[in-house]
């Protein structure tokens, strides 16, 4: 079985996702006139900047599962700071929530409402919160060079794929993880 994307602007009648749903062209709105289902294996994902975020507008019922992987758009990740943004309305109720959430280091919480669901962004993940203060290892400095990367900059799927592990290493609060991986680039 295939599993395909949708991604745009617009209106559709009901949606039952299984793989990837990116509403706009960046930043954008997309309006599901009726119910919305999305499938473990499905992920939202959803870009947010200082002049909004990407939004599902569901007409009846909204069905979460899978994952939310929010991105910045062409924004520094300081500038999100405190900022919230709903992502997804319901005109009759949500149910569910992610089970996984992704992000390209921001720090967020997600909330869950009876109608709708919304992120803040809280403080910025870097690499280098990962050391200890004081810390003046090389793997420390090249955690530093890789926290100057700029934010919507063009990566190589390689360099791009050894971020997101370092990512969810900080995620999931593995400290001695990114530690380990600087240690060896």
């Amino acid at each position: 079985e295939k599993i395909a994307s949708l991604k745009g602007t617009g209106d559709i009648g009901s949606a039952d996702i299984k793989g990837r749903i990116m509403p706009g062209h960046s930043i954008g709105v997309l309006q599901i006139l009726n119910d919305f289902v999305m499938k473990p294996t499905a992920t939202y994902e959803a870009e947010v900047s200082v002049n909004g975020a990407d939004t599902i507008l569901v007409g009846g019922e909204a069905q979460l599962a899978g994952t939310l992987d929010l991105r910045s758009f062409k924004t520094k990740r300081p500038q999100l700071k405190n900022k919230s943004f709903t992502l997804l309305t319901a005109g009759i109720r949500r149910q569910g929530v992610f089970a996984h959430t992704s992000t390209d280091r921001l720090k967020y919480t997600v909330q869950y409402l009876p109608q709708s669901v919304q992120v803040l962004i809280g403080n910025m993940q870097d690499f280098t919160d990962a050391f200890p203060p004081g810390d003046n290892s090389n793997a420390e400095k090249t955690a530093t060079y890789f926290d100057t990367f700029a934010d919507n900059r063009t990566l190589s799927p390689d360099l791009r794929q050894v971020i997101n592990g370092l990512d969810n290493f900080l995620q999931a609060g593995d400290s001695a993880a990114v530690q380990n991986a600087f240690n060896q680039i």
